[in-house]
């Protein structure tokens, strides 16, 4: 499983996202919703030493059975994490990434909360 982390200006603005909408559901019979099989809405990143978030932006976890080329090339995916074996595959300026914390994660990822840790 690949999870690929994305991050946007605010939710409105993911949900009208060519790309990333398409995970949106718009209300039918239920509530308007992400598809919360395949999605972690609202992610916070912070760091690792103090748990201070290091970014205002809205985050989403994107998880697919195999590499997604739409995702992996989107300007605002900024990591892309194999949750099976917890191997960053691509992030974004991954020094900035030393010793940061993603939270919440799918259950079964193996990369843990501590995954950009050096």
């Amino acid at each position: 499983m690949i999870d690929y982390l994305l991050s946007f200006a605010d939710e409105p603005t993911a949900r009208t996202d060519a790309v990333v909408g398409a995970f949106w559901m718009p209300a039918t019979d239920v509530p308007a919703t992400w598809r919360l099989d395949l999605c972690i809405p609202n992610v916070q990143i912070n760091t690792a030493s103090t748990g201070v978030a290091i970014n205002s932006n809205w985050n989403i976890i994107i998880a697919q059975l195999t590499p997604n080329a739409a995702l992996r090339t989107h300007p605002r995916t900024i990591a892309w994490i194999n949750r099976d074996t917890g191997q960053i595959i691509s992030a974004t300026a991954l020094g900035l990434w030393r010793a940061r914390q993603v939270f919440p994660l799918f259950a079964g990822a193996t990369y843990g909360p501590s995954v950009f840790s050096a």
